[in-house]
C-alpha cells in the first residue's frame, strides 16, 4: 500500500509517499500528514480505510495551499479606545489623539478608526500624542497604560506585524496637578468700593464671571445704589498694575490665569446721576437778550417736568408753562417775550429765499434756456398784507438767495418761475415741472410761520426736464 500526498491541481509533492506491505483482502484506516502550509483538499477524507485487493495499491491524499496569516491579501481591523479615569481628567478629541504609519502607508499617515483595516504582513507603527483636552484641575495629562489584544505594550512606541485582528486600548492618566489661584471680585459704585467676592481657578484655565447688568448688593449699608447699571471691567494677573484683559460686556472672561486674578467691576448708581435744566427768559427775535435771569433745574433722566414762565412788565411770554421729559444729557428751555405794544423792533422777523433748480433728462433741439427769474408772493393770514420777493438762477442751476424783514406771523406763500431762451417750452423743447419741498404740499402754494432767533427759509425747488 503506497500513500502519496500531492497538491491539488499540480500534483506536486507537499510530503514524502510512505508504504507497507498489507495482506490481501485486509482493510486497513489511512489518516493524511499534517503539512506546514496546506490543508487538506475539499475532495479528500481523513481518515480513510481502504481494503487490500489482491495486488499493490495506490491512496493518494490532495492539498490547497493555506493562505499566509500574514499574506497581504488578508485583511485585518482595527479598533482604537481611548479612556481617562484619573479625577479631572477629559478628553476633547474623542479619538483624534492616534495616527498609525507604516512602509504602506507611511507617505500619509492616519487616524485609524473603528472598522478600518490594515494588509497582513505589514509593518504598523502606532504614534500616540498628547490628547489636548488638558484637565480640570490644571496637571498635565500623560499616556499611562497601552493594552494591544490584551496585551500590555510599551506606551511610548508601539510597533507590530499585522498578522490579527488589532484592538488597541488607550488609559490616560493625570499627573503634576498645580494649585488653584486666588480671584477677587472687586465692585464698585460710583468709583466706590462697596463688596468683595473670592473666587478660584485651575491653573492654565479660563476664569469665567457673568456682571450683574443692575447691582443689588444685600449689604443694607448699601442700599442706596440697588439698580446700580453695569459700565466696565478690568482685569489684573498677579502683582501687575496693567490690566490683562478688560472690557464693556457683563460676560467676563480671562484665558490662561498663571496667577491670582484681580477683578474689578464698575457701576454708575442711576439714583444719584442728575442733568442740568435751563430755563431762558429772551425778548423775542432776540436770542439772547434776557428779560429775567436764567434757572436751573437738577433732574433725573426720564423724570418728567414743568416750568413756568415769568411775570415781566412789560412782555407777554409766549407760553406760560412749558413741560417735558428729561432726556440723558443737560437741556435747555426757552420763554420768547413778546413787547405787549407790539413794538417793531420786536416784532421783526426774516424770510429767506432760497429756490433750488434741478434738471432732468437730455437737451435736444428747441431746447435753450438764457435766464431763468423767481418771483414769491407772500401775504399775512392775519393781516392780509401782501410782500413779494424775487431772485435770479442761472442756467447752470445756481440760485441768489434773497431775503426781506417782514413782521412776524403766518404767511401763504405763492412761488412761480419764468424761463426766457430760444424754446418754446412744449414737448418737443423744455418742459417745466413745479415740484415743493417734501415738508410741503407738491402745489405752488406754502404756509410758512416766522421763527425767533434767525431767518425762516423759503426754499421752493424746480426740476426742469430736457427732452
Amino acid at each position: 500500500l503506497t500513500v502519496k500526498y500531492l497538491e491539488k491541481g499540480t500534483n506536486k509533492e507537499v510530503a514524502p509517499p510512505t508504504t507497507q506491505k498489507v495482506p490481501a483482502g485486509v482493510s486497513v484506516t489511512v489518516t493524511a500528514k499534517t503539512v506546514d502550509g496546506y490543508k487538506l483538499a475539499s475532495n479528500s477524507v481523513s481518515p480513510v480505510g481502504v481494503q487490500m485487493p489482491g495486488k499493490d495499491y495506490t491512496h493518494t491524499f490532495y492539498y490547497e495551499k493555506e493562505a499566509d496569516a500574514c499574506d497581504p491579501s488578508n485583511k485585518y481591523s482595527i479598533k482604537v479606545t481611548e479612556k481617562c479615569n484619573d479625577p479631572g481628567c477629559f478628553l476633547d478629541n474623542g479619538q483624534n489623539n492616534v495616527t498609525a504609519g507604516g512602509p504602506w502607508w507611511s507617505s500619509n499617515p492616519f487616524i485609524p478608526k473603528e472598522g478600518d483595516t490594515f494588509p497582513g504582513g505589514t509593518a504598523w507603527t502606532l504614534t500616540l500624542q498628547n490628547p489636548g483636552g488638558g484637565t480640570l484641575n490644571g496637571g498635565e495629562t500623560y499616556i499611562k497604560n497601552l493594552t494591544v489584544n490584551g496585551q500590555s505594550k510599551n506606551p511610548t512606541d508601539y510597533s507590530t506585524i499585522v498578522c490579527s485582528d488589532q484592538n488597541v486600548v488607550i488609559e490616560y492618566g493625570v499627573r503634576n496637578v498645580v494649585a488653584k489661584h486666588n480671584v477677587n471680585i472687586l465692585y464698585y459704585v460710583d468709583d466706590k468700593h462697596v463688596e468683595t467676592k473670592d473666587m478660584t481657578v485651575q491653573n492654565g484655565q479660563t476664569f469665567s464671571y457673568n456682571a450683574e447688568s443692575e447691582y443689588n448688593t444685600a449689604n443694607t449699608s448699601y442700599s442706596k445704589y440697588n439698580g446700580a447699571k453695569f459700565s466696565n471691567w478690568k482685569a489684573f494677573e498677579g502683582s501687575s498694575s496693567s490690566p490683562k484683559k478688560s472690557g464693556s460686556s457683563t460676560s467676563i472672561n480671562v484665558s490662561n490665569v498663571k496667577a491670582s486674578l484681580r477683578v474689578e467691576l464698575y457701576y454708575k448708581s442711576q439714583q444719584e446721576e442728575k442733568y442740568t435744566l435751563r430755563v431762558q427768559h429772551w425778548k423775542e427775535n432776540s436770542a439772547g437778550n434776557k428779560v429775567s435771569p436764567t434757572e436751573t433745574f437738577e433732574y433725573k433722566q426720564g423724570e418728567k417736568y414743568t416750568v413756568n414762565a415769568k411775570s415781566v412788565s412789560g412782555y407777554t411770554p409766549d407760553a406760560k408753562s412749558k413741560s417735558g421729559t428729561m432726556p440723558a444729557n443737560d437741556a435747555q428751555v426757552i420763554f420768547w417775550y413778546t413787547p405787549k405794544d407790539g413794538g417793531a423792533s420786536d416784532a421783526q422777523a426774516t424770510i429767506m429765499l432760497s429756490p433750488q433748480i434741478n434738471y432732468s433728462g437730455h437737451a435736444t433741439y428747441g431746447c435753450s434756456i438764457s435766464s431763468i427769474q423767481i418771483y414769491v408772493v407772500l401775504i399775512n393770514t392775519k393781516t392780509n398784507e401782501q410782500i413779494t420777493l424775487s431772485t435770479s438762477c442761472k442756467s447752470s442751476g445756481g440760485c441768489t438767495n434773497t431775503s426781506k424783514a417782514v413782521p412776524h406771523g403766518t404767511y401763504q406763500a405763492s412761488a412761480s418761475i419764468y424761463l426766457s431762451g430760444s424754446s418754446n417750452y412744449d414737448r418737443n423743447g423744455c418742459n417745466q415741472s413745479f415740484y415743493r419741498p417734501s415738508t410741503a404740499p407738491p402745489n405752488n402754494d406754502q404756509t410758512i410761520t416766522t421763527t425767533h432767533g434767525g431767518p425762516t427759509y423759503y426754499r421752493p425747488v424746480w426740476y426742469i426736464y430736457k427732452k
